[in-house]
């Protein structure tokens, strides 16, 4: 073989060796995907820590039971957990105890006057719900620095309450600030909440009732059902209403 021929079939093995070297070969073919298996197929889907943690707890009882319960247990604590369980669902009466646990520890102040912030918070939302005495609880404990028109609205919200307790602590309160916007009716309505003339236990409000009633100020005159009622307070030791019916007295004398 000459020498060039030797040198052609060089050039032609070197060119056979770069292709083969740079020629990639291809993918093995894949197959189709392998079937879950039991465990992945039957697996719940994954929940996260914060998930879990951002739903709520069920209420442990419901609405009135929530009261009962707090109003049988000896448990402050435990009470206080039903209580307000209960007025997170709007229930007042459980509004309304949870409320008188929430005092400030400083205060000092009687008559449901030392509410703290949540306090006032709970009986703020008891009173929207028609508790009176929740209405009371918040008068008293803003009756320093509250607008004097939402205040006679707070006492006289009080005035309705269900308790005889709280009817005979906000109702004198509304009557004067009704006096001294001289509206009579007004103090005519209140009065009569606390004014049981056919019980003797509750006559505080007769005096006023009583008056009006017989005179005909604020409220439809019918002086002997108001004379009636000046008489049996006055005899169950109402003082005022005693002055008021000798004063009716006087004013009969005077009008012969």
């Amino acid at each position: 073989m000459s020498a060039a021929q030797i040198a052609a079939w060089v050039t032609i093995a070197g060119v056979l060796i770069g292709c083969g070297a740079s020629t990639a070969l291809p993918p093995p073919e894949q197959g189709p995907a392998a079937p879950p298996t039991i465990i992945e197929r039957t697996a719940p889907p994954a929940t996260s820590t914060a998930a879990q943690a951002a739903t709520p707890a069920p209420p442990p009882c419901a609405g009135d039971e929530c009261w009962k319960l707090g109003t049988r247990t000896k448990d402050r604590a435990e009470a206080a957990t039903f209580f307000r369980a209960g007025c997170e669902q709007d229930h007042a009466a459980s509004c309304d105890f949870l409320a008188q646990m929430l005092d400030r520890p400083d205060c000092k102040s009687p008559e449901f006057g030392c509410l703290s912030e949540e306090g006032l918070v709970v009986a703020r939302k008891g009173c929207r719900l028609g508790r009176g005495s929740s209405c009371f609880y918040v008068a008293q404990s803003t009756r320093a620095s509250a607008d004097p028109v939402q205040l006679e609205a707070l006492y006289a919200k009080g005035c309705e309450s269900d308790s005889d307790v709280f009817r005979t602590r906000s109702c004198p309160i509304a009557i004067d600030m009704a006096l001294k916007r001289s509206d009579l009716a007004a103090v005519a309505r209140l009065s009569r909440e606390i004014c049981y003339d056919d019980d003797e236990a509750l006559t505080a409000g007769c005096a006023w009732y009583g008056w009006l009633l017989a005179t005909g100020q604020g409220i439809t005159k019918d002086e002997a059902r108001g004379r009636a009622i000046l008489t049996n307070a006055c005899a169950n030791g109402d003082k005022e209403a005693c002055a008021r019916k000798k004063q009716l007295t006087r004013w009969g004398r005077a009008s012969r």
